[in-house]
């Protein structure tokens, strides 16, 4: 099964009226919002390394653990980053087809 379909499935300017109408207050809270991201990434960071530098004493495996660990975030963030383009145009395709968009 392709794990785009049902993200790009989703992306239609009716769910997006559809949330915006009904969505709670809740659905738009978003953790750590006033936090920049550089600190929100360090913490981050923090949380994951004390746990790794406890599981691997070896710095080699340390090092070897971090390596695969942003290996795997980077491609996490290539992905979706695609996912959201695509779903952006997606959408931007769908605004531009509306007559009331039309000059």
């Amino acid at each position: 099964m392709c794990l785009t379909r049902p993200i790009l499935d989703m992306a239609s300017i009716q769910k997006v009226v559809q949330f915006l109408l009904y969505a709670d207050e809740r659905d738009f809270a978003v953790p750590d919002k006033d936090i920049p991201y550089e600190k929100r990434l360090a913490q981050g960071i923090e949380a994951i390394s004390s746990r790794l530098k406890e599981s691997y004493s070896d710095k080699t495996e340390l090092d070897n653990a971090f390596s695969d660990l942003f290996q795997a975030l980077d491609c996490y963030a290539e992905v979706y980053m695609e996912i959201g383009i695509k779903s952006g145009i997606k959408l931007y395709s769908q605004i531009m087809a509306k007559e009331d968009f039309k000059d």
